[in-house]
C-alpha cells in the first residue's frame, strides 16, 4: 500500500549523516531528497545515461572483459588451480561498471574504488544514533564521521583526477556525458550542474552497480551448484539455443529459463534485502493509523520474497519453474518482486543490472 496507492507522499528520502562527508553537501540522486533537484537529475539519468541505446553502445567493451573473464577460468581449469570466484565475480563487475562510468579503467586502479564503494556501502548500513538523535551526532559515538571524512576525501581525490582527465580528452563514458552539462542550469529553480554534483551522481552509480551485481552473481553461482537439476536444465536450454559459441546480449531474450533463473535469485536473495529507506513528506492516516511527516518506512523485499501467502508453500525453495507463464517482472510493477524498488524511487539503472546478473 505504501508503494503503490502512496507513493507521492512517500517518495523522499531521510538524511544520513554519514553521506554529508561523502557528498561535499551535493547531491546526488539514490539518497537526495524528493523535489525539483531530484526531478531534474533523474531526467538527466532516463534521457542522457541510462538509456537503452547508451548502454548497449558499451556491449563490445563488456564482451571483452567477459571473454578474458572466461578464458582465465579455462587456463585456471587446465593447470587444475583452485580460484577464488567471488573475487573474480567482482574484478568481471568492477571492470564492465567502471568502464561505463569512466571510461579506461586500468588509469584508475591505484584508487582502489571497488574497496572504498564497499566501505561506503557498509557505512550506510551502519545503525547511526546520530540518524535519530542528531544531539549525538556531536559527539561521534560511533567513530563514523572520522571514517566518513577519510573517506570522502579518497573518493574525492579519484573522482577530481576522472574528471580532469575527462576535460582533457572527450570521452564518451557516463562521466564524460554529464560533463556536457557542467556549469548549466537544471531547471528553473536556479540549481546548476556542477563539479560536486556530478561526483554525487558518480558515487550513486558506484553504490548501485558495483557490489550489488557481483554479490547477487555469487547467490545465482552457489544456489545452481547446490541444485544440479537446476544448472543441467539450464545448460540445456544454451545448448540447444546457443550452442558451442559464446552467449551474446541479444540472446537473452530468447533464455526463458536463464530468465527464470535470475528472477527466482533475486526474489531469495535481492540485491539489499532493505530498500533504501523513505520517508514521508507530510502527515497521513493509513488504516487509521496516524504516520507523521518525516516518518521512516523500510521496506523488507527479503520477507516480501519468501511470503508463502504469494510464493506457495515451496517459498524457501529454489525453483524457477514458478515463474512458468507468470507475469510478474522485475521493473517495480509486481509488488511480489521488487528487489530494484518501485515507483518514483525505483532504481534507474536496472536495465545494466539486468545485463551484467545476465
Amino acid at each position: 500500500m505504501f508503494l503503490k496507492t502512496h507513493d507521492d507522499v512517500f517518495a523522499s528520502r531521510p538524511k544520513l549523516q554519514v553521506l554529508k562527508s561523502i557528498y561535499n553537501g551535493k547531491k546526488g540522486i539514490a539518497f537526495t531528497g524528493y523535489g525539483q533537484y531530484w526531478r531534474s537529475v533523474r531526467k538527466l539519468c532516463s534521457q542522457q545515461l541510462f538509456t537503452v541505446s547508451k548502454i548497449e553502445s558499451f556491449a563490445p567493451s563488456r564482451k571483452d572483459v567477459l571473454t578474458h573473464f572466461i578464458e582465465s577460468l579455462k587456463k585456471a581449469a587446465t593447470r587444475k588451480e583452485v580460484v577464488n570466484i567471488s573475487k573474480m565475480v567482482g574484478n568481471l563487475i568492477e571492470k564492465m561498471t567502471l568502464k561505463m562510468i569512466l571510461g579506461p579503467v586500468e588509469r584508475y586502479e591505484e584508487f582502489k574504488l571497488q574497496e572504498l564503494i564497499e566501505e561506503l556501502t557498509n557505512l550506510v548500513g551502519v545503525f547511526n544514533l546520530a540518524d535519530f538523535v542528531p544531539f549525538f551526532g556531536a559527539f561521534d559515538l560511533q567513530g563514523l564521521k572520522a571514517r566518513t571524512r577519510t573517506l570522502g576525501e579518497k573518493l574525492d581525490k579519484a573522482l577530481e583526477m576522472i574528471i580532469n582527465d575527462h576535460q582533457q580528452q572527450k570521452q564518451d563514458d557516463f562521466i564524460g556525458t554529464m560533463l556536457t552539462e557542467l556549469n548549466k542550469q537544471m531547471n528553473p529553480n536556479g540549481d546548476i550542474m556542477d563539479r560536486y554534483s556530478i561526483k554525487a551522481i558518480t558515487i550513486d552509480m558506484f553504490v548501485a552497480s558495483l557490489d550489488t551485481s557481483s554479490t547477487t552473481l555469487e547467490w545465482a553461482l552457489s544456489a545452481l551448484i547446490r541444485h544440479p537439476r537446476v544448472m543441467l536444465k539450464l545448460e540445456s536450454e544454451l545448448e540447444s539455443i546457443i550452442g558451442k559459441r559464446m552467449v551474446e546480449e541479444n540472446d537473452l531474450p530468447k533464455l526463458e529459463y536463464l530468465d527464470m533463473v535470475v528472477r527466482e535469485t533475486l526474489r531469495l536473495y535481492p540485491v539489499a534485502p532493505m530498500l533504501i529507506p523513505r520517508e514521508s513528506m507530510k502527515d497521513i492516516i493509513i488504516d487509521g493509523c496516524y504516520i507523521s511527516k518525516k516518518s521512516r518506512v523500510i521496506v523488507n523485499v527479503f520477507a516480501i520474497g519468501r511470503d508463502p501467502n504469494v510464493w506457495s508453500n515451496n517459498v524457501e525453495e529454489f525453483f524457477p519453474e514458478r515463474f512458468i507463464n507468470s507475469n510478474i517482472e522485475l521493473h517495480g510493477h509486481d509488488f511480489e518482486l521488487i528487489p530494484f524498488g518501485s515507483g518514483r524511487r525505483v532504481c534507474m539503472p536496472r536495465e545494466e543490472v539486468r545485463v551484467n546478473h545476465s
